[in-house]
């Protein structure tokens, strides 16, 4: 890939806007987006490179959630009612939205799963 484009996926990943990136890489707008629309190789690497980000911010995420939940259980444990009850509150929505993804989870994975059949007859039963 050409200097400029790894200028450009760069630029795209430390700027919070395209318009920021297409600036810092000195690449017009118009250009980045026909790069984004039909450049395969652009944009795989850019995708490539986002998922990498994600998995290392997620990744930091899961090394300090032991230390968030510490301190939440800290809470709890406060004299302070207020402070105790946000962090009640904290835990059981947590809790909950937990268990909301743990249920598409398995209802997407039982979807995903290949259907299996018998035969009886004429009919086709499904399983």
């Amino acid at each position: 890939m050409k200097k400029r484009k790894e200028e450009m996926l760069t630029a795209l990943l430390t700027n919070p806007s395209i318009r920021a990136a297409c600036a810092a890489a000195n690449v017009p707008e118009a250009t980045c987006f026909e790069w984004l629309r039909s450049d395969a190789e652009f944009k795989t690497a850019l995708n490539e490179r986002l998922e990498t980000l994600s998995a290392l911010s997620f990744n930091r995420l899961k090394n300090t959630s032991e230390a968030a939940v510490s301190v939440l259980e800290g809470c709890l444990a406060s004299d302070n009612l207020e402070l105790a009850f946000r962090a009640a509150s904290k835990v059981l929505d947590l809790l909950c939205k937990y268990k909301e993804l743990y249920e598409v989870d398995q209802r997407l994975t039982a979807l995903e799963r290949p259907s299996q059949s018998i035969k009886v007859g004429d009919k086709t039963i499904y399983f």
